[in-house]
């Protein structure tokens, strides 16, 4: 019985040790996850994010264009809209004296290099 106790004593004195070191590897594993879980959290809100300013980029580059693209036409719609109305003034003009044929003529030339210049592009 001696020896049994013995060995049993010795068992207590290696095991208890033994146990503590797996408990406190346990415990700082587990303290290291819970330390760690937050940064793998926001790395990934980081990266949607991230993503999400690229498709914002990309939408903005695309409506910039487009306002540009309007911005032209409307001042090509402007150059239009006051050409024919110095077509609609010399024509009035001629219709109530009967000169202004320079003007007139003037006028024509304006209509005939629009035509000619859209037609080329």
């Amino acid at each position: 019985m001696d020896q049994f106790m013995m060995a049993c004593d010795m068992a207590n004195r290696f095991l208890t040790p033994l146990l503590l070191l797996i408990a406190l590897g346990i415990y700082i594993f587990n303290a290291h996850k819970a330390v760690k879980a937050p940064a793998i959290l926001n790395e990934k809100r980081f990266l949607g994010i991230e993503e999400e300013q690229k498709k914002q980029a990309d939408e903005i580059k695309q409506i910039n264009e487009k306002l540009t693209r309007d911005y032209d036409r409307m001042n090509e719609f402007e150059k239009l809209s006051r050409m024919l109305l110095k077509a609609q003034y010399a024509l009035i003009n001629h219709a109530l004296d009967g000169n202004n044929t320079d003007d007139l003529k003037e006028v024509k030339q304006e209509i005939k290099d629009r035509i000619f210049e859209k037609e080329n592009v």
